[in-house]
Order: C-alpha cells, then structure tokens, then sequence
C-alpha cells in the first residue's frame, strides 16, 4: 500500500531494524489521521456511507471493495478483527451484491461468486428470502465474520473494507466459467491512468454489471485527474484511457448482448456509454447520440452498409470532460473546447468508407456566471409580476367596456391577458415543483397550454386588426369560432404531445426537463410550442407591416420623414406586444443563447403584459371615455343622493336636461373614424 511505501522509501539509508519501529510508528500516526486502519490485505474504514459510494471510494485509491470468495480469506479477516481489537458491534461494507432479476451473486472483482459458499457465510437471523430484491452485503464480527445483507436502494450507512489489487489470481469458487483477473500491484509513483488501467483488468466482462462498473471505473479516473491537473510536468496518455474503455466495451457486449437485449447504455456525469449489437441486413443509419442534462451535444451517424455481412457490435463514447485536461497535461498549445466523441465498429472493417459518417457537435455556448443566472431570475419573477398586475387591471377595465357594448375587440383583449395571467400564474407558482413527477407534467402541460391558447388570441388580435385595416366594409369575426380556435387547438397540440410521449420510451417523463417543469429540448418536444409560436408571429409580422404601410400613407402628404419615422416607432412599441412579437426574441436566443439575448428575451416578454396594460388599457380613448362616463354617473348619483338627505332645490352638481338626449362622448367616439392615429 502507498503509506507503507512512503515509509521505505523515507528510511532507505537507515538501519533495518531502526527502520522497522520507525516505520510502524509513522504508519500508526498517519492512519489515525487519515480514519482508517492498515490490516494485511484489507484496508477498513470506519467513515459511514452506502454501498455504492464504498465501491468509488475502494476504485478511487486504486482497490475493490473486499472480495471475501473463500474461507481462508474470511478467517485472515476475523484475524485482523482480533489484533486490531475492533468493536465487535461494527459493520462495514464488503464487494458482494445479489441482483434480483438475474438471481446471482456478484463480487466488486466482477467475477460471480458461489451461491452456495456464500449462503453457508450469512449470518444466521439473515437466512430470509431475498423476494428478487438487491442486496448488499456487509460484514459482522459474531465472533467469527459472518455476511449480513441490506437492501442496496436504502439509504443504509456503514463503514468498508477495501482490498488492493494484487498480481495474485483470486481463486473463484464460481460454479460458472470466469476468466482470470489479471491485475498489477499499485505503487507509489504509478498515475491515475495506471491505476484505472489497473482496476479495469480487473473487471470480468462476462458480468452484466461490468459495464456499470466500468463507468464508475472511469469516473473515479476523471476524478483523480483533477488533482493532477495542475502537475504540468506529468504527463498522461489520455487517449489510452478511452481505448482501455473500448476494448472492454467489446469485450462486454460479444458476451451479454443478443437478439433480446440488443442494446445497453450507462452513463454519469464524465461518460456516456453505448455498447449495441446491430444485426445483419440492418437498413437504416445508425445514429449515436450524446446529451448533458437531456439537452444534446453531439451526434454520429454510420451508414448502413457497415452492417450488411455480418452481427456488429458498435461501441459509441462520449467522454464529457475529458477534453478538459488535454491542455494542461499535454504539450499542446492549442486548447480542445468540444467534447470527445469515439465511435468503433467490431469486427473492423478494413476498406474506405463509401459513405459520408455524419458527426455534429453543438457550438460553442456562451457560458453564464452564477451572477447573470441570478440577475435573470430576479428579473423574471419581477417582471412576470408587475405584467400579472398590469394584466389583472387590464381585465378589470375591459370588464366595464364590454358591460357598455359587447365589442369583439373587448372580448378578444379580455381573453388575451386572462390566458397570459394563468400561464403566468402557473409560471410563478410551479416551474420549480420537480420534486413531484406527476405534478410537474401537470404544471408543463398547463403553462403549454395556456401559453398556446394566449398565442391564439393574438392570431385573432392580428386577423381583426387586418381586416380593419383592409376591408371597406364591417368585416366581423364569429365569436364562436374564435372561441373554438383558441380553446381547441392548443389541448390538441397539448394533448397530442404527451400521448406521443407516453407511447415512446422512456415514457412521460421525457415530456420535460430535469430542471424545472417545461418542456424538453430532448426529442424536439419544446417544438410543439416553438412550431405554433414562430408561424402566428410571421403571421403578425406580415399583419403589422400591412398596417405599418397604412399608417404611414395616412399621414399628410406634407409631414416630413421624421414625422413618418415616429409614426413607425409608435406603431412598433403599441403592436408588438398585442400581436406577441416580443417572442422572435426568444427564438433568437434558442439560436444564439448569448447573455445579451437572454437579457433581451427575459426583459421584453415578462413585462408583457405591463406594455399590453399601458398601451391598449391605460392609453386607450375608449376605455378612458368609459371609465371617464362611469366616473360622472357615479358623481350624479352621490348628488343625486346628498339633494335628498338635505332636500335642497339647488342642482349643484350642475345637471341639464337638454344635455340628457345628446349621445354620450363613447358613442360619439365610436362614430369616428375606424383608424384613429397613435397618441403621442
């Protein structure tokens, strides 16, 4: 092990036996300092954690968790328990694991342990059915080592036992054929691509766990790496590694994949791996592809004819941040940005590809600090509640309007900011709830859907103001088609989008995203909304140029270009948020996700609602004459009402009669032209 190395090394010039009570002392101080106690063979740590992070944490010191195949080992086991004193009440950790669906034992080594041998070394009260569940094993001092088993999904604590791996062969007591395990002992100068190299041998690829061991294999390799990122003086075979993961990527897959389970893939945050077995005659393209946080970063696609003559096994790796340490661990100047991408095909195939192999990686992205991300939270939850506020007065004073006169144009403005309030509402309340599955589905589906309803009836705001523009005559739209329009197809849109995902693997889930309650970029589900909003925006951006050009034409043929260019600018800042312009800008930063986009993006649409309320609420002629109208009959029926408690005879409030047959300053504004021009 390395701390005794350490002390060799340290006192090579010294006396043996000065050397030896040295390095005893030296050895005692340091693993009373590091936790964990030097025993033989094993190393045992008293730090608590669960099986799986026992199993990194023996990978990442170049050693497996304790593999306990026979009895001699046992019993060397129970021996260093005695010299060492040890709680007899302590439990820790060893390398067995029995998978309920396969019904066998496996070792960490990746070699299949004896069922029989393992079952005559559990502890008696343990001696229970194992009801196709996954247990991991740990061991107890009773006053011999006997085996205890806990369910591998719970949150159960112990401490473990690692042992180095050695150059000696394991004897198996496998009733199953296992190949050796071939291993080399760790030293203190080896690097961490030795050691990875190390434990990798160590792996049987016959094991269906191997692969997942493998990755883990891998991890604690990228892991190690980062303490040797800066130690510009080692250097490194990375590319090695990825061949180390390849080779016995194939090895797995020529023993465990077949005509039923044909495909496997694991993955975790440094790798991703796929071992396929494509048959014989396959014709269509096959198609690799590599994402983080569902969102996709690279794809390769092989042409078919790669498989017509026999069974291949295709192996495709996406190692996440391995490119990350080629700049400083090698010689080269120049620094590597994308992610690497292997791909190999078994058997070779030894002749020039006929076809084009297809490899995509997504651009460079600008990266957002912690500080922009959080500026972009505080102005999005800002926004969206000074546009609810603006929305819900909006509502509130078109409510009067339509009491006055059931316009179309009333009841479209109405539905418009009821819908862009709810989504905004749902926004607010439930973009984050991804701890509940189900409730977070809910949430995406209901912010899709009133997002897509609110998108419609800005549609009907651009085809009514079309034909106000355009038609001579009194063109109306039916109000229960609107109604029909804008209610309807954004569930059939919605509704369409989660069967489709419901009926495809994995499921449901796939609907959204894994950091908050919207829709996944994975699949292209996020197009069911981007679809519909980037066909009614250029439906409107045509509608608004048409009415751009008569605005402009309405104007005096003396006003001057100035004039004819405020008039514009006027019509773009009242129309663009009614006819949800505001959204390209989206679009835009789907396409170029740079923070100025994003700031963009995030600042004109969450205060959409506060422009709708200021431009076609609080500047509107026919709501002000309303409220204005409703204001004096107010003002009347307090006169009214203070006359006849004081039983004055004097009209102090200023009544005239003849003033009562006059048509009213709303109608008489409604007898106006039907183009008034923007107020200044």
């Amino acid at each position: 092990m390395m701390l005794k190395s350490v002390g060799i090394y340290s006192l090579s010039n010294a006396s043996s036996a000065l050397k030896e009570k040295f390095e005893k002392f030296i050895l005692a101080l340091i693993s009373d300092a590091a936790g964990y106690i030097e025993a033989n063979e094993y190393s045992i740590h008293n730090a608590s954690t669960l099986w799986s992070g026992a199993v990194e944490n023996c990978q990442r010191n170049g050693s497996v968790l304790a593999v306990l195949d026979s009895q001699h080992k046992i019993d060397q086991l129970t021996s260093s328990f005695l010299s060492q004193g040890n709680n007899r009440k302590n439990k820790y950790w060893i390398g067995l694991r029995y998978n309920g669906s396969t019904e066998h034992y496996v070792w960490s080594s990746g070699v299949l342990a004896d069922k029989v041998s393992v079952t005559n070394s559990i502890c008696g009260k343990h001696q229970t059915p194992l009801n196709q569940k996954d247990w991991c094993y740990l061991v107890k001092e009773s006053p011999s080592v006997c085996f205890e088993k806990r369910e591998c999904n719970k949150s159960h604590r112990y401490g473990y036992i690692c042992q180095p791996v050695t150059d000696r062969v394991s004897p198996t007591t496998s009733s199953s054929p296992a190949p050796t395990v071939q291993s080399v002992d760790l030293k203190v100068d080896q690097n961490p691509l030795s050691k990875f190299s190390s434990v990798m041998s160590s792996l049987n690829p016959k094991d269906p766990f191997s692969l997942k061991l493998a990755t883990n294999a891998f991890k604690g390799f990228a892991e190690s790496l980062k303490s040797e990122h800066d130690k510009r003086e080692k250097k490194i075979n990375l590319i090695y590694s990825t061949q180390i993961v390849e080779e016995f990527a194939f090895k797995y897959g020529s023993f465990n994949l077949n005509a039923t389970k044909s495909e496997e893939r694991t993955e975790n945050e440094h790798i991703v791996l796929q071992v396929s077995l494509v048959p014989r005659g396959y014709h269509r393209s096959f198609t690799f592809t590599g994402a983080v946080d569902l969102d996709e970063v690279a794809r390769i696609t092989l042409p078919s004819y790669l498989f017509q003559t026999n069974d291949t096994i295709a192996v495709n790796t996406l190692y996440r941040d391995l490119h990350e340490f080629l700049d400083n661990l090698g010689s080269r100047e120049d620094k590597i940005h994308s992610m690497i991408l292997g791909s190999d095909v078994g058997p070779s195939k030894q002749k020039i590809f006929r076809e084009n192999v297809t490899i995509v990686f997504r651009t460079l992205e600008e990266k957002f600090s912690e500080g922009h991300k959080e500026a972009l939270s505080y102005m999005t939850y800002i926004g969206v509640g000074i546009s609810l506020l603006g929305e819900t007065v909006t509502f509130i004073a078109y409510l009067l309007v339509l009491c006055s006169s059931h316009e179309q144009q009333s009841h479209v403005h109405i539905n418009l900011v009821a819908t862009l309030a709810v989504a905004q509402s749902i926004f607010l309340a439930g973009i984050n709830a991804t701890q509940n599955q189900v409730l977070c589905i809910t949430v995406a589906a209901m912010i899709h859907y009133f997002y897509l309803s609110s998108f419609c009836w800005m549609l009907i705001e651009g085809v009514m103001l079309y034909l106000l523009i355009i038609e001579v005559y009194n063109t109306e739209l039916k109000l229960r088609l609107c109604y029909l329009f804008s209610l309807g197809c954004p569930g059939l849109i919605v509704g369409g989008t989660l069967i489709f995902a419901s009926l495809n693997e994995p499921g449901i889930n796939q609907y959204i995203t894994k950091k908050w309650c919207w829709l996944s970029t994975e699949n292209y589900y996020i197009w069911s909304f981007a679809g519909p909003v980037v066909v009614i925006s250029f439906v409107n951006i045509v509608v608004f140029c048409i009415v751009v050009k008569e605005m402009v034409n309405m104007t005096s043929i003396q006003s001057n270009k100035f004039s004819r260019v405020k008039t514009t600018v006027k019509a773009c800042i009242v129309l663009f948020p009614l006819l949800g312009v505001t959204w390209l800008f989206g679009l835009l930063s789907m396409i170029n996700s740079s923070v100025a986009s994003q700031y963009i993006f995030t600042l004109l649409n969450s205060l959409q609602g506060l422009m709708i309320f200021i431009f076609h609420c609080a500047r509107n002629s026919e709501v002000k004459l309303v409220w204005s109208s409703k204001l004096k009959r107010m003002k009347k029926r307090a006169c009214r009402f203070i006359r006849i408690r004081i039983h004055s005879q004097t009209n102090t409030c200023g009544e005239n009669n003849s003033d009562k047959n006059k048509p009213s300053e709303v109608e008489l504004a409604r007898r106006k032209s039907k183009i008034a021009p923007v107020e200044g």
